[in-house]
């Protein structure tokens, strides 16, 4: 559903413009979330100015968003999904696996059905909210990685194929 209004979230926050993005205040973010073309959770709407300032943060920091991303590799993209979840707004697992897969990098995603193979692979045991669990999953698709040569993303698409609905 998201994907079919994307164009309007992009008109709507300016291409996510980050400065435009950490201006809104209530007012403006409410009329955004009332537009039809749109998706208008409030919630997830007042988490918008929070993580553009976080971002931002971070772009002062390094040369770009995109190189800092990068710069953490497959290897440890469980540690990025942990410092986005530490540091941002409603930027838990899967909402930052997809930020991130938006951003070039590459990653999995861990929607139900991905978690459902990596439990019936006996690689977690239940959704991996914790470090330790997150390593697991980390663990598992390094290993898949070098041993099929697939990136994370295919791989990801594949667990999330292979699961019976």
């Amino acid at each position: 559903m998201i994907d079919g209004k994307w164009q309007a979230y992009e008109a709507a926050f300016h291409d996510f413009d980050l400065s435009f993005c950490r201006s809104l205040t209530d007012k403006p973010l409410t009329t955004i979330g009332n537009r039809t073309d749109i998706v208008g959770n409030k919630v997830k709407l007042h988490s918008i100015p929070q993580n553009a300032a976080f971002l931002t943060g971070l772009e002062q920091e390094y040369p770009s968003l995109g190189a800092y991303f990068s710069a953490f590799g497959s290897e440890n993209f469980s540690k990025l999904l942990m410092l986005l979840k530490k540091n941002g707004s409603r930027l838990g697992y899967p909402t930052a696996c997809y930020f991130l897969r938006f951003m070039g990098v590459d990653g999995f995603v861990l929607g139900k059905d991905v978690i459902a193979r990596l439990i019936a692979e006996h690689v977690i045991e239940t959704s991996p909210t914790s470090p330790k669990a997150l390593q697991k999953v980390q663990d598992a698709f390094s290993a898949w990685r070098d041993e099929r040569g697939y990136a994370f993303s295919e791989i990801s698409g594949i667990l999330a194929l292979s699961i019976d609905a």
